[in-house]
């Protein structure tokens, strides 16, 4: 019966990883990964793969080694310097970039099924924002609504696409070479932010993982049930984006022209008729409140703990946070990545070095992580100015 019940927990969570991680804004980014113009997608794959799947295991794996404590995590940066990063990445993942963008997913997938009066955005807008802030309000078994409720919801309509391609579509053949394809499909992999919410949703994660176990397990136990649970998440993820990136290859010319909100219901519909097309882009309409309802929480957590040390009611925290969300969503998919690109370019880079020195030092006790840290952003600036 304990046997059954770590499984339970173990599995759950693993499918609460790819609920969370797989936000609709990385199947834009698969998606664009797809329709790069080469005779080798497997570079392609490769190339996103590395930014989007292998580096925020890292960040998974480095955080575990501080507890999933993401204040433990970056205090190797000093007091105030960590307080600034922490607080920046915050904002980034939350009502600045992330949520929005996938707010306008939501949108795009949906809008050719919605009445009149929600076909205006800023209505639209205006009640998935109600939607988060119900959901996120009370944080009780969030991870459980991720896990068990969310997660099969987004799968779903992944499960038909490939199906359906596979088996149904015509194939199409390409003759082309872009010599830039590998380096397109790492930035690619930049958008997806995933590192950026690995140290905070990893704690939000492995709080609802420990309370679970800690009864049943060690905590070196239930450190690598957890590990396990990441991994796990992680190869599902993996297997998805494969078959994503096949899938929109495939259609390379009936994306290539479309406005990256629109990819998944274009995609649906050529792939399904549109009865099941509709199905499948209302399960990734609503599948994006997984995402969504976990940034929130972490973001509103945050500003209430850390930045307010608990002075005004947590309430009004979330509050600010979807109205900045709200606000954010009213532009375009491609405007708010133009605003974002020049922060990650900088940004993923030096996490990456930062998660890479940080396990250096938790190992070997061998501490170059400022130093390491600071240079990596001198370079990226550099580079920046350069190209």
């Amino acid at each position: 019966m304990i046997y059954f019940k770590i499984n339970s927990i173990v599995y759950s969570t693993g499918f609460a990883i790819f609920a969370v991680f797989f936000g609709c804004g990385n199947v834009i980014f698969s998606i664009q990964t797809g329709i790069l113009e080469t005779n080798n997608i497997f570079i392609s794959i490769f190339g996103f793969f590395i930014t989007s799947v292998i580096i925020p295991f890292l960040g998974f794996y480095s955080c575990i080694l501080y507890n999933c404590n993401y204040r433990l995590f970056f205090s190797t940066l000093g007091k105030i310097p960590s307080f600034l990063l922490i607080t920046f990445l915050i904002i980034m993942i939350g009502p600045l970039f992330a949520m929005p963008r996938t707010e306008v997913i939501s949108y795009g997938s949906i809008v050719s099924y919605l009445p009149c009066v929600l076909k205006d955005k800023s209505f639209f807008c205006f009640f998935y924002c109600i939607l988060v802030f119900f959901f996120t309000y009370s944080q009780v078994k969030i991870i459980n609504i991720l896990g068990n409720i969310l997660s099969p919801i987004k799968i779903f309509p992944f499960l038909i696409l490939i199906f359906f391609e596979f088996f149904f579509s015509e194939k199409n053949n390409f003759l082309i070479l872009n010599n830039d394809v590998f380096k397109d499909s790492v930035f690619f992999g930049y958008g997806s932010m995933d590192l950026l919410g690995t140290f905070f949703l990893c704690s939000v994660l492995y709080n609802s993982f420990f309370l679970s176990l800690r009864s049943s397990l060690s905590i070196i136990e239930i450190n690598k049930m957890f590990i396990f649970s990441c991994f796990f998440g992680y190869f599902i993820i993996s297997v998805v984006y494969i078959f994503i990136i096949l899938i929109s290859h495939n259609h390379i010319y009936d994306l290539k022209y479309i406005i990256p909100e629109m990819h998944i219901s274009v995609l649906s519909v050529l792939i399904l008729d549109n009865f099941l097309g509709t199905i499948v882009n209302i399960c990734v309409s609503i599948s994006c409140l997984a995402t969504v309802i976990a940034l929130a929480d972490v973001t509103a957590d945050y500003i209430y703990k850390d930045v307010l040390n608990e002075r005004v009611p947590r309430v009004f925290c979330l509050l600010f946070i979807i109205l900045l969300t709200f606000l954010m969503s009213n532009f375009d998919f491609n405007f708010i990545v133009y605003l974002a690109s020049p922060i990650l370019n900088i940004i993923y880079p030096t996490l990456i070095v930062l998660s890479v020195f940080n396990v250096i030092y938790k190992i070997t006790g061998f501490n170059i992580v400022k130093i390491s840290f600071y240079f990596t952003i001198l370079l990226c600036f550099i580079y920046s100015f350069i190209c």
